[in-house]
């Protein structure tokens, strides 16, 4: 697996930026290993056919790709995983008629994410408060103050840390995580 894959076309930013298929990847990455398409689909509840249909389109789009293969009862398991730790949106290479599309696919990736990470915090929130159990809740926000090179290492220190939590553990409680990290307007001092 490459530490960075940079998604440069509009093929590879409609692949990545759709929400089901973030599913998938979010999947993936939270099991740390590769899965057939079957366990895939069972882990979402959803019917194999649908889940190959997207992972064909992620691999088309090199953000994951076959792993291995072995044989289960005389039929080919195929183990699928992502091609990379992280993956950068570029659109340096896009024509200029095809800006606005990338434009568009961008923020609704990310309002994908900021609108799945709120479900997520809202419903536990709502659950803990329900049972009237309030820790392990954290909220931070905060305005900060970087050079580019200090944007640069926090961006990798939060990544390193995400990652360090991110494989399944025994006794571990599942907790959900939101970062952004992003410049703001240049006019707020």
């Amino acid at each position: 697996m490459k530490d960075k894959v940079k998604l440069s076309t509009l093929e590879q930013i409609k692949a990545y930026s759709d929400p089901y298929r973030l599913r998938i990847l979010t999947l993936l990455r939270n099991n740390g290993d590769a899965a057939t398409v079957k366990e895939i689909a069972d882990q979402l509840g959803e019917v194999p056919a649908k889940v190959h249909y997207h992972i064909k389109k992620l691999e088309k789009a090199g953000i994951v790709e076959l792993i291995r293969t072995k044989e289960v009862k005389g039929i080919i398991a195929k183990y699928y995983y992502l091609t990379a730790d992280r993956f950068e949106i570029v659109g340096e290479n896009i024509s200029e008629q095809a800006k606005q599309i990338y434009k568009s696919e961008v923020l609704n990736l990310v309002s994908d994410y900021y609108q799945n990470s709120r479900n997520d915090v809202i419903e536990a929130l709502n659950s803990r408060i329900e049972d009237h159990n309030e820790g392990n809740i954290s909220l931070t926000s905060r305005t900060l103050y970087l050079t580019k090179e200090e944007f640069e290492e926090l961006n990798s220190l939060t990544r390193e840390m995400f990652a360090k939590y991110e494989v399944k553990k025994k006794d571990a409680i599942p907790c959900h995580a939101f970062s952004v990290l992003c410049k703001t307007n240049p006019d707020d001092k």
